[in-house]
């Protein structure tokens, strides 16, 4: 079967703490309509990280969350084995624990990242980078479950992107996904 006819899903997080529409999930359907894949919204909880990196039924998955600090988009590809502090957390209630006990300390994504940066940077004027460090929240949980399943997921942390700014990177992040998985699969 070649890309074409591959299912590629795209997620999102929904609403959480300060930031009321989440970039995030305006990326996933953005990359969704441009790649023809699919696109899914999920709560920001460790519970359901599980969850959304699990739940995409498709052959391609592509988790996408916001990291509202940064100015640039990050490429993520390794997680590590680390549950952060949660929402509400103070130093004084926070445990520091594994996501998953006797898991490997990181996992890292088989996926190219640097082609996929590559093929973004030709569509798309903004800041990509690659990164290795997904942080110790949520999405660095997602990334680190879904690389169980499946090594060639990543994670996209995007900046706290206007509507206009989520639509334009979602579409370039979608057709240069496209493109990627095109030129690794062939005819």
């Amino acid at each position: 079967m070649d890309a074409a006819n591959r299912t590629i899903a795209f997620t999102g997080f929904g609403p959480f703490a300060e930031i009321t529409t989440n970039p995030s999930w305006r990326v996933a359907e953005a990359a969704a309509r441009a790649s023809g894949g699919i696109a899914e919204c999920f709560d920001v909880s460790f519970e359901r990280a599980k969850d959304a990196a699990l739940q995409p039924k498709a052959d391609w998955v592509v988790h996408v969350g916001v990291a509202a600090a940064r100015s640039w988009v990050a490429l993520e590809r390794t997680a590590i084995n680390l549950r952060g502090p949660d929402v509400g957390d103070t130093p004084e209630t926070y445990v520091r624990k594994a996501l998953e006990d006797g898991g490997p300390a990181t996992r890292r994504s088989s996926f190219d990242v640097e082609r996929l940066c590559a093929e973004i940077a030709r569509r798309w004027s903004g800041d990509v980078r690659v990164s290795d460090d997904a942080g110790a929240y949520v999405c660095n949980a997602t990334l680190f479950h879904a690389i169980g399943k499946d090594p060639r997921r990543i994670f996209v942390h995007v900046p706290s992107f206007t509507d206009a700014e989520a639509e334009a990177f979602g579409r370039a992040l979608g057709l240069a996904f496209v493109a990627v998985v095109s030129a690794d699969e062939g005819p």
